[in-house]
């Protein structure tokens, strides 16, 4: 006689395995980018070496209960299906871990976007927004540990919705007001090089910051459609490693935007290709800082003697070190960046 469950396994075990998996490889990922991150901002603020510290913490609880719901579904309570309708106690840490990591990067990106941007109002509106949102996810764990049945889920609509809507709003303002920066940056630079790294900037600026946001209303559309299914907790876990990897690579990107202004070293004069280079001697002339909006390009002019023949190149290179000059208050460029 069979005995058909009431319920799809796949729906509800395979989509917590599934996003087990993926949770734990985006975490190995968070510690590679954060073992990176404390060997070049060594110079960082305090602020900063917190808040990634923080975030570390509360992901490293939050991947602690993702390993906990999978367990008690597969061996401490497998064969009783009676517990697949109520919620397993790790998911209350789940869900306000979540909140709290999304909180923290949101937090750190609206200061750095207050400071590159200098639009203070704009600035404690999305905070408030940020606000609202951990509201939201203190709200839905709430109401979880006081209906733990998933014939209740139903009461946590009002605080999902408000908790998935307002992050997303924030992700996409945050990255709106930036871009609008850059863009501004990008009508009154004089250099065609400096445009050029603007441009790069805007363009990962726009890819990071909609990807939590467009993670959150999949987590949202999953949990309308679906109440009863763990679809929707599947991709909750890459949501909250996807923001502290924004973080991350916020912080990291400095070491990654160097670009050489001559595309014509890689094909121009002798010597100076991709391929088998003689020996040059490089000679550093002083740097240009192009001030743009409050954000500081530096323009450096090298020079590289190569057999008798001397050949100029154009480095940009993104400020990120804190010995600066005196005379000029700059700005890290990755500060643009989401």
């Amino acid at each position: 006689m069979s005995t058909a469950l009431p319920f799809s396994l796949d729906k509800v075990i395979g989509a917590l395995m599934i996003g087990s998996w993926v949770n734990s490889i985006l975490y190995v990922l968070e510690w590679v980018e954060v073992y990176r991150y404390y060997q070049i901002g060594s110079k960082d603020s305090i602020f900063s070496k917190l808040t990634v510290g923080a975030a570390l913490a509360v992901d490293t609880v939050s991947v602690a209960a993702n390993y906990g719901i999978v367990y008690g579904y597969c061996v401490t309570y497998w064969g009783e299906p009676s517990y697949i309708f109520f919620t397993n106690g790790a998911l209350y840490l789940y869900v306000i871990t979540t909140g709290v990591t999304a909180f923290i990067t949101q937090t750190w990106l609206i200061f750095r976007c207050m400071r590159a941007t200098k639009q203070y109002i704009v600035s404690i509106l999305m905070a408030l927004t940020a606000g609202a949102a951990l509201a939201g996810c203190i709200i839905t764990t709430f109401l979880i540990i006081k209906y733990p049945s998933a014939e209740e889920r139903h009461r946590v609509i009002n605080s999902v919705t408000l908790w998935l809507v307002a992050s997303a709003c924030v992700d996409v303002a945050v990255a709106m007001t930036l871009l609008w920066q850059l863009r501004t940056m990008t009508r009154t630079s004089a250099f065609q090089e400096t445009r050029s790294v603007i441009t790069r900037i805007s363009r990962i600026t726009l890819q990071t910051g909609t990807l939590t946001s467009l993670l959150a209303v999949i987590v949202l559309v999953t949990f309308l459609a679906d109440k009863a299914s763990n679809v929707t907790i599947m991709f909750g876990y890459i949501l909250n490693r996807c923001y502290t990897l924004t973080l991350l690579y916020n912080l990291n990107l400095r070491s990654r935007i160097v670009v050489h202004g001559s595309d014509a070293n890689s094909g121009g004069l002798p010597g100076h290709g991709h391929g088998n280079r003689p020996q040059t001697r490089p000679y550093t002339t002083p740097c240009q800082i192009e001030s743009l909006g409050g954000i500081h390009v530096h323009r450096t002019a090298i020079v590289r003697i190569d057999e008798g023949t001397g050949a100029e190149d154009t480095e940009y290179n993104v400020d990120a070190v804190s010995t600066r000059p005196s005379s000029v208050q700059t700005k890290d460029l990755s500060t643009s960046v989401l």
